[in-house]
């Protein structure tokens, strides 16, 4: 019981870490965008 726990207590610390990369790369990318959308005009 315990090792169940354990793992899904795993689980959830790399799906919160995997979501905090994505927001930070879809952070980086819209900086990026805009950034080249004001340096076309």
């Amino acid at each position: 019981m315990l090792l169940i726990f354990y793992l899904i207590f795993r689980i959830y610390i790399k799906l919160e870490e995997l979501d905090d990369k994505i927001t930070k790369l879809a952070r980086s990318i819209a900086i990026k965008e805009i950034a080249n959308n004001i340096n076309k005009t």
